[in-house]
């Protein structure tokens, strides 16, 4: 269970970086992100807050899918120019998640010791990626 500023980041985030993955018309999948002002002379950053895909749907490509349109949005979109890096963190165990975030250009930066305070193994791994831009003309 997250705590309640968890929920209240989710209803302000940009809806560019909100998306939703249905299937039959039900909510199957999300990825929720925030945008963070750089912290001094430093560049603006996108926190993946969760990506998720109930039990029944994963291994259709959906969380790719989720993450690649959001990768996409700050890439080409004129309103997310300012971000230059996207990052997120990752429990230690997730060998999946990491070969998804690893495979679109992530790096693991560092290792976090006891991040998570109610799940086993507590630990964490800093995934980062740098922004590179695109042409939003040259997509079309």
């Amino acid at each position: 269970r997250y705590n309640d500023k968890f929920y209240q980041n989710i209803l302000s985030t940009p809806s560019e970086v909100t998306q939703y993955a249905y299937w039959n018309g039900f909510v199957v999948g999300a990825i929720c992100c925030r945008l963070e002002p750089p912290t001094g002379p430093g560049p603006k950053k996108m926190y993946i807050m969760t990506i998720s895909v109930l039990a029944a749907y994963r291994q259709r490509k959906i969380g790719r899918r989720l993450l690649e349109r959001v990768l996409d949005k700050v890439e080409t979109s004129e309103e997310l120019s300012e971000v230059e890096e996207v990052y997120l963190h990752v429990q230690t165990n997730n060998e999946s998640a990491l070969k998804l975030y690893h495979g679109h250009g992530f790096e693991t930066r560092e290792t976090i010791k006891g991040y998570y305070k109610r799940i086993e193994p507590p630990d964490c791994y800093l995934v980062a990626k740098k922004i590179e831009r695109k042409n939003a003309a040259a997509k079309s």
